[in-house]
C-alpha cells in the first residue's frame, strides 16, 4: 500500500472519516521519529497516537493506532495521518490544510501586518477596529482593557470578564479546555499580569497586586475542574498560575535571595499587603490543609521581617492550619498524604525561623521535627556535610524502621546510609546496605557490593544472594539481572523454560548456546498465544513473535509454526490475513 493510492485499500466510510479528521486539523502534532519512522497525534474522543513505517518510495511497511477501533485493517486516525504525510511529502511542511486564502503565494512572500497598517489612514483604522469590535465581544474587551482609562474597581471587573472570555472561547460544550488550547485560554491573564506589573511599576502596589489575585482565582478554579489524567494541560495551567503569584512576589519580595533588592514598602502599606494576603488564604478554593492557601503564606513572610506582630499574626495562622489537620472528622483521610500536609506547613514554619531567628534556632527545630522525612533529609545532608558518618548511618537506620510501610523511602534512607559506610570507610556497613539494596533490585549496588569482594570469596557470595531470591515472585527480575551479569545461561534457560512468555526479552542472551530450547520456546509462545487471541491487535502480537522467531534465527521454524497456524485455524479471516503479511 502506497501513500499515492491507499484510498482504494480503505474502507470508504473509514476514508470519509480520516479525511473529515484531517481537513478539521485533527493530526496535531507529526514528528520523524527515524528516517521514514513518523508518530503523529490524532485528537478523537481522545488522544490517539499513530505510528507508521515507509520506505524511500513511500511504500506503506507497517502501521498501527492506539484507538480501540476493531472492525477493521486501518482506522480513520491512520487515514488522517496518511494525508498528513502525503501532503508533507509533496509540498511544504504542514500537518492540515491551510485555510482558504491563506496559502502562501508562491515564490512570494506575504507582506507583514505591520506594512499594510502603515499604508491605511487613521480614519480607516479606527473604522476597520471599530467594526471589528462590534463583531467580536473577545477584541471589544481588549481594546477597552488597553485603552480606556477607568478607575480600579472598574479595571478589576474589566480584568475579570477579559480572562472569562479568553477562557470561554477557547471551552468547549462539556465545560473542558481541549488538549492544544489551553495556551489560547490563558491569553487573558498574561493580558491582565501585563496591566499588574504596569501598576507595579507606576508604584500602584495595591493595585497590581489586586489585578494578580484576580488572576489567581481563575487559574486555581479552572485547575480544580481540569480533568487531565495525563498531566500536560494541569501542568500548563500550573505554571499560569504561578506566573501569577511571581507577579505578587514582585511586590512583596521573596525568602529566598532575590537577583534584585526586595521593593522598601511603607510600614502601613507593608501591613496591609500582609492583611490581604493572609484573608485571600483563607479562601475556600485554596483548601484547608496545605494547599494553594501556603503559597500566600509564603507570600506574607518577608512582609512580617522586622515586624513581630505580623509574625506572630502568621504564626497564628500556621497554628490554625495544623489543627485542623488533626481534626476528627479527618481520620478517614490517607495518612500519609496528611502527614505531607503537615511536613509541608512545618517546613514553611522552621523556613520562618531559619530567616529570623538564626542558624541555631534553626537546627533546634530541624531536630524537634526529624520524624518528618524532608526534616531527616537536612539533618542527614548537615551530618554529611560534617563529615559525621556514624550520625547519617543512625539517622538512616532510624528512618528505615520508622517507614517500613514506604519502600521508596526505605530505599532511599538506605541508599544514604550506603553512601556514608563508604565515605567513612566502614567496610561491614557499607556491604549490609548494598546487599539490602541488591536484593531489591538495584544491580548499581550489586556491582558495587561485588567490587568489595576478592573474585574467590565472590564465587561463594553470590550464590546465596541467589537463594535469598528465588521463590520470591516479586524480585525475579533481580533473579534474571543477576544471573546474566554472572554468566549463568543454563539456570536462565532454565528460568525462562518455567516462564516462556519471557523469551522474546531474553533470547538474546541465551543463544547461541541454547538456540534449540530458545527455538522451542518461541514456538510453544506462538501457539499459546493464538490460542487466547480473538482480535487483530492480539493477531498481530503472534505476528511479532514470528518476526521474532526468525530474528533469532529460527526462519525454519517459523515458517512451520505459521503454516500450523493457517491450518489449526481456516476461520479466523484476520489471523491468517496478518499471517500472510509476516
Amino acid at each position: 500500500m502506497h501513500l499515492n493510492d491507499f484510498e482504494k485499500h480503505i474502507d470508504p466510510r473509514i476514508l470519509e472519516r480520516g479525511r473529515d479528521y484531517y481537513t478539521s486539523g485533527a493530526v496535531l502534532d507529526l514528528e520523524e521519529m527515524e528516517e521514514n519512522s513518523y508518530e503523529a497525534e490524532v485528537e478523537g474522543t481522545d488522544l490517539y497516537t499513530v505510528w507508521v513505517d515507509l520506505d524511500g518510495d513511500g511504500e506503506i511497511l507497517e502501521t498501527a493506532c492506539d484507538c480501540p477501533y476493531e472492525m477493521g485493517e486501518y482506522c480513520k486516525h491512520q487515514v488522517a495521518v496518511f494525508l498528513a504525510l502525503r501532503n508533507l511529502r509533496e509540498g511544504p511542511a504542514r500537518h492540515s490544510p491551510a485555510p482558504k486564502g491563506m496559502e502562501k503565494a508562491k515564490g512570494k512572500e506575504p507582506p507583514a501586518i505591520r506594512d499594510l497598517l502603515a499604508a491605511r489612514t487613521k480614519e480607516e483604522l479606527a473604522a476597520f477596529l471599530e467594526e471589528l469590535a462590534a463583531e467580536q465581544p473577545e477584541v471589544r474587551k481588549r481594546l477597552r482593557w488597553d485603552f480606556q482609562e477607568v478607575d480600579p474597581k472598574e479595571e478589576r471587573d474589566q480584568a475579570v470578564a477579559l480572562i472569562q472570555s479568553y477562557i470561554r472561547k477557547n471551552t468547549d460544550r462539556y465545560g473542558q479546555i481541549p488538549y492544544g488550547k489551553t495556551e489560547d485560554a490563558v491569553e487573558g491573564v498574561h493580558l491582565v499580569l501585563a496591566k499588574a506589573r504596569q501598576a507595579l511599576r507606576r508604584n500602584q502596589i495595591l493595585q497590581g497586586v489586586e489585578l494578580a489575585l484576580l488572576a489567581v482565582r481563575e487559574m486555581v478554579d479552572l485547575l480544580r475542574e481540569c480533568e487531565d489524567p495525563d498531566g500536560g494541560q494541569e501542568e500548563e495551567l500550573e505554571t499560569a498560575l504561578y506566573e501569577c503569584l511571581d507577579c505578587i512576589r514582585e511586590a512583596v519580595g521573596g525568602m529566598e535571595e532575590e537577583q534584585e533588592p526586595p521593593p522598601v514598602l511603607e510600614p502601613a502599606l507593608q501591613e496591609a499587603l500582609f492583611t490581604r494576603l493572609l484573608e485571600e488564604s483563607k479562601g475556600s478554593r485554596y483548601g484547608t490543609g496545605a494547599g494553594w492557601n501556603l503559597e500566600f503564606l509564603e507570600l506574607c513572610a518577608p512582609l512580617a521581617a522586622g515586624r513581630p506582630d505580623l509574625r506572630k499574626v502568621l504564626e497564628d495562622r500556621l497554628d490554625v492550619l495544623l489543627q485542623g489537620l488533626d481534626r476528627p472528622d479527618r481520620d478517614s483521610r490517607d495518612k500519609w498524604e496528611q502527614n505531607r500536609e503537615v511536613e509541608s506547613l512545618l517546613l514553611f514554619r522552621y523556613r520562618l525561623v531559619e530567616e529570623f531567628d538564626g542558624w541555631e534556632k534553626a537546627k533546634e527545630f530541624l531536630a524537634e521535627n526529624v520524624l518528618f522525612p524532608e526534616f531527616r533529609k537536612r539533618a542527614i545532608a548537615l551530618a554529611i556535610g560534617q563529615k559525621d558518618y556514624p550520625e547519617v548511618i543512625r539517622l538512616a537506620r532510624e528512618g528505615e524502621g520508622q517507614d517500613q510501610k514506604w519502600r521508596g523511602q526505605v530505599d532511599q534512607w538506605r541508599r544514604l546510609r550506603h553512601q556514608a559506610a563508604k565515605l567513612g570507610g566502614l567496610l561491614e556497613e557499607e556491604r549490609s546496605a548494598a546487599r539490602e539494596l541488591a536484593l531489591d533490585g538495584s544491580m548499581e549496588h550489586y556491582r558495587e557490593l561485588k567490587a568489595t569482594y576478592e573474585p574467590e570469596a565472590w564465587k561463594a557470595e553470590y550464590p546465596r544472594i541467589l537463594r535469598e531470591l528465588e521463590g520470591e515472585r516479586w524480585k525475579e527480575g533481580s533473579y534474571r539481572d543477576i544471573l546474566l551479569e554472572e554468566g549463568e545461561k543454563a539456570r536462565l534457560l532454565e528460568h525462562i523454560q518455567a516462564r516462556p512468555w519471557l523469551v522474546e526479552d531474553y533470547w538474546s542472551h541465551l543463544l547461541p548456546d541454547h538456540q534449540e530450547e530458545v527455538f522451542l520456546l518461541f514456538h510453544r509462545k506462538v501457539l499459546g498465544e493464538a490460542a487466547g487471541a480473538s482480535d487483530r491487535k492480539a493477531y498481530q502480537r503472534v505476528c511479532a513473535t514470528l518476526r521474532n522467531l526468525k530474528k533469532a534465527g529460527g526462519e525454519a521454524l517459523a515458517e512451520e509454526t505459521k503454516q500450523k497456524l493457517l491450518l489449526q485455524y481456516p476461520n479466523k479471516r484476520a489471523l491468517r490475513d496478518e499471517l500472510s503479511r509476516t
